[in-house]
């Protein structure tokens, strides 16, 4: 399988809702490129018709103006139409083989044929010489909404909340939190949420305010008291939350979250070290919650209150208790983070913290390719590439990177004082990185840690060899009650037994009708294969997923250029469904 075409079919997944969470841009925005029919050498007589009906999945009523499409698999053309009054659709002069068909409309998840769910895959169809399918019953998957309302302690209705929804989410094994598909309360404290996958929800309140305002101090002296981000329905953390169950065509109401308040506290210090001067532009202090804990953010800037005063000093206030990064980034032209340190937030103001401030630093390296290329007349050449690091630390820090010279050099510039992976794209096709040294240090597979400062000189390593596992998975075509011959379409997954950082360490190929199936372009090393009904890339990140399908899979280890095969059992989507079920997803 090739790389293009594994990223076609990884993009695919996510046009489908692999995952409910993912691309939650508004369905009714998007806008599908026409098909262009596929090229013909076939007699009128030996091609097919298609013909059917696209009902609403809940209710079975029929869908007009629905915008079908028969997309050919792998070569991305095929035919398109929108569907009658009466729901009806008719392909006809539709060349033989393989094809989705997809149905889509404002108010319904984009469905495939034969998708029970709104992560289904769905089922490919096969058309052979001159066949006719004429009863073809496209389910459409009605949306969901949620409605509800914000409230406070005393059930009076809170304005201008951000409504949110929030999921756990896994990248090399690490958990992290996303937010994600915003709604505002009105006057009334109220919010609808639409256009929704059905699945399963947590919804988080904040209330917006100005960042950094003052602290709210009443006139008898009590503690500064502030809402607090709240998980449905009164939680103050993620653990403690309850979901919302959506189903097909659901619209769920009465949702009513209670804002909780804490105490809040000032955060006080001074910046100290290699401060940048005056023209240099103005400082921002931002205390960032750990990715445990999701949603509370307070931040201040220079210029007005709090800021980082004449003195170097700073005062952040109506910070609520747990666990923050404090970072001190410069705002002038590219943000970088000068200084980043962990501050936990108790029964009261943390005061006299010290931030020594480092400048941004560069890094010279150098980079050469190893081994033989499997096309001999292609000279390995890097220039032009470039080296990129990626900040996993330091909240604005962002990235850098450098264009690799001619002699295979590199300085990166810019470096702000965190922790960041590091790559090189676009990596020389056949090629994959085998060593990385920084001042004698391995460092593949890990983070470069500047947190103190950027030093040392680079050494990366690229390598020929490259490895290649095909083989078989027992499966069948089916044939259901629109009597057509179908295959439903599945992955064959090698999961990395120790990723690198910066990779995710899941290689993936689609399996064909016949149950065969190529994965190319895998580096050396140790692996867990898995065939897959249902594909989710994405929870196969998380490690208990992966531990609850491990008496599944087989292992396999890969040396350079080893071309391995391998026969695998596939597990069903039902199966894996129940597994993301105990899992909690």
């Amino acid at each position: 399988m090739s790389g293009q075409l594994r990223r076609s079919w990884v993009a695919r997944l996510i046009l489908l809702g692999a995952s409910a969470f993912l691309a939650r841009t508004a369905l009714s925005q998007i806008q599908f490129p026409a098909l262009a029919a596929p090229p013909s050498n076939t007699p009128p007589d030996q091609k097919c018709v298609i013909q059917g009906r696209v009902t609403n999945m809940v209710t079975g009523e029929s869908l007009k103006k629905v915008l079908i499409r028969l997309t050919r698999r792998a070569y991305h053309d095929g035919y398109s139409m929108t569907t009658g009054s009466d729901g009806t659709f008719r392909f006809e002069g539709v060349e033989p083989g393989t094809y989705s068909l997809m149905g889509y409309r404002t108010g319904f998840v984009m469905t495939e044929y034969g998708a029970q769910t709104a992560n289904d895959p769905g089922r490919l169809l096969k058309l052979s010489t001159a066949q006719k399918v004429t009863d073809l019953n496209l389910k459409l998957i009605p949306q969901c909404a949620i409605l509800g309302k914000v409230v406070d302690q005393d059930g009076d209705p809170v304005a201008n909340v951000m409504i949110s929804f929030v999921r756990r989410t896994w990248t090399s094994g690490k958990l992290q939190y996303e937010q994600s598909g915003v709604a505002t309360t009105d006057d009334l404290g109220e919010f609808r949420l639409r256009e929704l996958d059905p699945g399963k929800y947590y919804l988080q309140a904040q209330l917006q305010q100005f960042v950094g305002a003052p602290s709210e101090v009443s006139a008898s002296g009590k503690a500064d008291m502030r809402f607090v981000p709240t998980f449905y329905p009164e939680a103050a953390s993620f653990e403690a939350a309850t979901p919302i169950q959506v189903t097909a065509g659901q619209e769920a109401s009465d949702i009513k979250i209670r804002l909780q308040t804490a105490r809040a506290y000032h955060v006080r210090g001074k910046v100290t070290g290699s401060l940048p001067e005056d023209s240099l532009g103005p400082l921002m202090v931002s205390l960032q919650p750990h990715r445990d804990e999701p949603g509370r953010e307070i931040m201040s800037f220079g210029g007005g209150p709090p800021n980082i005063k004449p003195d170097h000093t700073f005062d952040v206030a109506g910070i609520t208790p747990g666990s923050y990064t404090l970072v001190v980034s410069n705002l002038y032209g590219m943000v970088h983070s000068l200084a980043s340190q962990l501050v936990d937030v108790g029964a009261g103001d943390v005061n006299d913290l010290v931030i020594d401030v480092i400048r941004p630093g560069s890094l010279n390296g150098e980079i050469r390719i190893e081994g033989i290329s499997p096309v001999p007349s292609v000279r390995p050449n890097l220039a032009g590439k470039q080296v990129d690091l990626n900040a996993t630390s330091g909240g604005l820090a962002g990235h850098a990177n450098a264009t690799i010279r001619p002699d295979g050099t590199f300085t990166v510039n810019d470096i702000a004082p965190v922790k960041y992976t590091f790559g090189v794209s676009p990596i020389p096709k056949g090629t994959y990185l085998a060593s990385a040294f920084l001042s004698a240090q391995d460092v593949l597979g890990r983070e470069l840690d500047f947190s103190r400062g950027v030093s040392g000189h680079l050494e990366l390593v690229l390598r020929y060899g490259l490895a290649e596992v095909d083989g078989i998975v027992q499966r069948a075509s089916v044939t259901d009650s629109d009597d057509v011959g179908s295959v439903i379409p599945g992955l064959a997954v090698l999961i990395a037994e120790s990723p690198p950082s910066q990779l995710s360490g899941v290689y993936v190929g689609m399996i064909g009708e016949a149950g065969g199936f190529r994965i190319e372009e895998i580096p050396p090393g140790r692996y867990r294969a898995y065939a897959l009904e249902m594909p989710n890339l994405q929870a196969l990140q998380n490690p208990d997923v992966v531990k609850e399908i491990q008496s599944r899979g087989i292992d396999v280890e890969l040396k350079e250029n080893e071309r391995k095969h391998i026969q695998m059992a596939m597990i069903s989507a039902h199966d894996f469904r129940q597994v993301l079920v105990r899992v909690g997803i």
